[in-house]
């Protein structure tokens, strides 16, 4: 169906006074932006994060507890007319707190991040035929520099985000704790993640890399720091992996009296502008991309109509920007005007309690 989309949206159900169902559905319309409720998922406990397979036959979303033997990454079929989601499997992500999930390039693997200190690891677990997952094959915990610059939130490692690049070959991880991007080679076809210490690259003390983002044609990945509200830009040498910082830039407006808690990152289709979650601000900053050295100039920031965005996305027209905002339980869409990368209120919004991951995928 032509500009006709599915968004699924990964929640907190532990959310006092109540107690709430896990993955809400709803049907966006990428000519308008409106969005219409579906269905929801229940069964699952803080699915935080999500993955859509590039078939979009599957969702993967992550079990955020901070239990052991409870935490998991859960495998669903995705029913493309209703948005119901029928439940295939689960595996044990091996960690605590798990708050990030990504596939392969292929969909042949998950990739998990482990937040919890004393479980703190980045995991890779196979995808089966039919979907279904299998044991994590691959479990790296990160080293030990502490305390950091933040020593509240640096007491101990913090995975919190791996995602693949294009040619998957590598994947890279931020860890908020170690104040660290680390670099692990690809071996897909073996299920593996294997190291590259060598090219693992350090941040400005206090930054806490939270996630990052690649450009989708220069060889520079973008990274929003939580505790210091900074973007790193980074050159990214596809050859031997390595890393290196080339720029840093607020990710807050100047007259920010707080530093604010920064969560998410995304860059447009085209590469022309790029975006920061601020939740303490309330706001996502639009800064223009360099064609040529992928350097960074802040456009303007705009308020998200609501409380803590969390997390949001880009539609796959590009035309459309949505935004989770957690504590005011709404998610609002803007139109972005691709020549000014401004964002313009639509007046659309739903409400959707503790949104906190939005993924889209088209029918």
């Amino acid at each position: 169906m032509p500009n006709e989309y599915l968004l699924f949206v990964g929640t907190y159900t532990e959310s006092p006074p109540t107690h709430i169902e896990g993955i809400h559905s709803f049907r966006f319309n990428g000519e308008n932006g409106q969005l219409t409720p579906l269905s929801t998922t229940s069964g699952i406990e803080n699915p935080s994060y999500l993955a859509i397979d590039p078939h979009h036959r599957r969702l993967y979303a992550v079990s955020e507890v901070g239990d052991l033997e409870r935490s998991a990454l859960y495998a669903y079929e995705i029913d493309i007319a209703t948005g119901n989601l029928t439940f295939l499997n689960k595996q044990s992500t091996h960690g605590t707190s798990s708050c990030y999930v990504s596939l392969d390039q292929q969909a042949r693997n998950a990739l998990v991040a482990n937040y919890g200190a004393a479980d703190q690891s980045v995991v890779m677990l196979p995808i089966n035929m039919g979907g279904y997952l299998a044991p994590a094959s691959s479990t790296h915990r990160h080293s030990w520099q502490f305390p950091g610059a933040k020593a509240n939130r640096q007491e101990a490692p913090h995975a919190h985000s791996i995602l693949v690049d294009k040619t998957n070959q590598y994947a890279l991880a931020c860890d908020l704790g170690t104040n660290q991007v680390l670099i692990y080679q690809l071996d897909a076809e073996n299920s593996q993640l294997i190291p590259n210490a060598d090219n693992a690259i350090d941040l400005p003390p206090g930054s806490g890399p939270r996630h990052l983002i690649y450009h989708p044609s220069l060889s520079i990945v973008y990274v929003i720091n939580e505790l210091n509200a900074t973007l790193s830009v980074l050159s990214f040498e596809h050859i031997t992996g390595k890393l290196t910082d080339i720029q840093a830039i607020s990710a807050i407006p100047d007259d920010s009296t707080t530093l604010g808690s920064c969560s998410d990152i995304h860059i447009l289709p085209s590469g022309k502008f790029l975006y920061a979650g601020s939740r303490g601000n309330n706001s996502i900053g639009c800064y223009a991309v360099d064609e040529q050295t992928g350097y960074l100039n802040l456009v303007k920031h705009q308020s998200t109509n609501g409380k803590t965005p969390r997390n949001f996305m880009i539609d796959p027209t590009g035309r459309y920007l949505l935004v989770a905002n957690q504590d005011s339980a709404n998610i609002v869409v803007f139109a972005i005007d691709t020549k000014t990368g401004y964002l313009h209120e639509t007046g659309i919004e739903v409400n959707c309690p503790t949104p906190v991951c939005l993924k889209m995928m088209s029918l």
